[in-house]
């Protein structure tokens, strides 16, 4: 989520939606078949409004909400329930889960590696130039978990420098990770 600041999940909910749609008809693909939201009347309200805005108002999307496993349909405020158990309500829950555990590895990956860039920059002769080419050549590679001698061969850092960002994380990680979240 680029553009909504704090928590405020039909905003989310209404850019994610735009996004995805945007991009299929930008492409001329083909739209989904059916959009799974996550959440209660609201959430899915947003996702359709989205959607109408779009041109793509048709397109079958349905409401879950986790408390009481309701399905939401659009236009109606008054959840339905059906059966937990069948194959329907089992694969509904499991793509539910399925996006959880996503959102949740995907925010924690982008949280620590902001940690990261925090803890890197507090070395001595880090700045935002070299932390910048550590980023782009250690590729998906956190700075912390790179040998001294990947460090040593990323542009501009140098075996001297190298030795004291590896020193750096390999003293204490967790402290050196510590100072950035008081800094966020």
């Amino acid at each position: 989520i680029r553009t909504v600041r704090g928590i405020d999940d039909p905003a989310s909910i209404a850019e994610a939606i735009a996004r995805r749609l945007q991009r299929l008809l930008a492409e001329d693909s083909p739209l989904p078949h059916l959009i799974v939201i996550d959440g209660g009347y609201t959430q899915l309200s947003a996702a359709c409004e989205t959607a109408a805005a779009l041109g793509a108002g048709s397109l079958p999307m349905v409401g879950l909400a986790k408390q009481r496993e309701e399905i939401y349909f659009p236009g109606e405020q008054t959840p339905r329930h059906f059966d937990p158990e069948t194959a329907g309500m089992r694969l509904l829950r499991h793509m539910r889960d399925e996006a959880h555990r996503f959102g949740i590895t995907a925010h924690r990956k982008s949280r620590n590696r902001a940690l990261l860039r925090h803890a890197a920059l507090s070395v001595p002769d880090i700045g935002p130039a070299r932390l910048k080419a550590l980023l782009q050549n250690l590729d998906t590679k956190p700075i912390d978990q790179a040998s001294e001698e990947e460090l040593a061969r990323v542009p501009g850092i140098g075996p001297a420098l190298a030795r004291r960002l590896f020193s750096h994380f390999a003293q204490s990680p967790a402290a050196a990770i510590e100072p950035a979240a008081s800094q966020t």
